[in-house]
């Protein structure tokens, strides 16, 4: 099974975050290929496809999920990570659980990406699907048929109404998986004293990190592994 990187622009940090993430993904996992769209990294071993973003953030992550499962050889199924997550031991890919943090609830103060996540609940309250919250940071398996499945309906949606839909937590609920587990997402926004980010991550299999997290001891902690 190959792994895929969607790579956009504004990191501070001149793309550390996915030179580390890789990194550990190369320690901890055997796989195909690495494949990364949009910018590029520059980062030896990968296969880089260029693609610009046009729109906003969530839209310019499904069109390079769309044109990867579309146009490019990558394997059927294939692992999507992202540039500012870190896998902390062994995984096994080609198995890998289909991760959710239970039900979508409503929340008390919103923010573009809270008003996304509620979209989605109901488009897929409306078509009589599951609700479960697969907007956690991990890492997910997708695949291509099936990506290329709600591309029509994920842009009806949003050319229709304007408002933004989560392709992760759609794709999640769209289609049957015996494979799904709970689990408490960790993302880490700030720094913590060495001793205690070692407490928090000692028995983590994964952690993420904010756009402003990799620094400090975060940082010092990566490097350590």
């Amino acid at each position: 099974m190959d792994i895929l990187y969607t790579l956009g622009t504004g990191s501070i940090y001149q793309n550390a975050e996915i030179k580390t993430s890789i990194k550990l993904i190369r320690k901890y996992a055997k796989f195909g290929r690495i494949f990364v769209i949009g910018e590029n990294p520059n980062i030896e071993g990968v296969e880089f496809i260029p693609f610009k973003d046009t729109m906003a953030r969530t839209r310019n992550v499904f069109r390079k999920l769309c044109e990867i499962a579309e146009n490019s050889d990558i394997s059927e199924d294939f692992l999507y990570m992202m540039d500012d997550v870190f896998v902390l031991k062994p995984i096994d890919i080609e198995h890998y659980p289909l991760y959710h943090s239970g039900q979508i609830k409503e929340f008390q103060n919103m923010t573009s990406y809270l008003r996304e996540i509620l979209n989605t609940k109901e488009f897929l309250r409306q078509h009589n699907k599951p609700t479960l919250h697969y907007g956690v940071h991990c890492p997910i398996i997708y695949n291509k048929k099936k990506i290329l499945e709600i591309d029509p309906m994920y842009w009806k949606y949003v050319n229709k109404y304007n408002r933004e839909l989560n392709p992760r937590i759609l794709y999640g609920n769209w289609f049957e998986n015996d494979n799904k587990q709970f689990v408490k997402d960790c993302e880490l926004i700030r720094d913590y004293p060495m001793q205690e980010l070692k407490e928090l991550l000692k028995d983590k299999e994964w952690f993420s990190i904010g756009s402003r997290s990799y620094d400090g001891n975060i940082k010092k902690y990566l490097e350590e592994l």
